[in-house]
């Protein structure tokens, strides 16, 4: 098996609260809420991972 991508949403309080990360090769914000991640991944997959 191999790692592949995992995302999170950060419920921590702060100036990161409701962003989601990929966790990969290279950690990275890839939205700024819930609703931004599924309209960029709707839009194109990949662009999130």
């Amino acid at each position: 098996m191999i790692w592949c991508w995992a995302w999170i949403i950060c419920c921590e309080e702060g100036e990161d609260y409701g962003r989601i990360a990929v966790i990969a090769a290279g950690d990275r914000w890839v939205a700024d809420s819930f609703t931004d991640f599924v309209k960029a991944y709707v839009a194109d997959p990949m662009s999130v991972c």
